[in-house]
C-alpha cells in the first residue's frame, strides 16, 4: 500500500503534468518507493530497522533536494507553490528519520 506522502505527491504530479512537461521538469529519482519503505519502517523499533530507515531517509532527502531545485523558480504560480509545499512536507517527514 502506498504511503500517504507518495499518494499525495503522485496526485500533484498528475495535476500539474502539463506545466511540468512544458518546462521540461522530470522527476525520475524513484522517490515513491523510498517513501513507502520509510512509512513501513516508521513503527518498527529494532536497531536494524532504525539503521535502514536512516539510510533510506538520507537517500530520500537528497532526492527531495534535487526535486526542489528543479521546481524552484521554474514553474511559477500555483503549480510551483503546491509542488514545493508538498516537497517541503515530505522533506520534514524524511528528516525526522535522520
Amino acid at each position: 500500500m502506498p504511503s500517504p506522502h507518495r499518494t499525495e505527491w503522485h496526485k500533484l504530479k498528475d495535476k500539474h503534468a502539463a506545466a511540468l512537461k512544458a518546462k521540461k521538469i522530470v522527476f525520475d529519482k524513484d522517490l515513491g518507493p523510498l517513501l513507502d519503505k520509510l512509512h513501513e519502517l516508521r513503527d518498527k523499533m529494532d536497531l536494524a530497522s532504525k539503521k535502514t530507515a536512516k539510510e533510506h531517509a538520507k537517500k530520500a532527502a537528497g532526492i527531495v533536494d534535487t526535486y526542489l531545485t528543479r521546481v524552484q523558480g521554474k514553474l511559477g504560480g500555483p503549480e510551483e507553490k503546491e509542488l514545493r509545499s508538498r516537497l517541503l512536507l515530505i522533506q520534514s517527514s524524511v528528516n525526522s528519520f535522520r
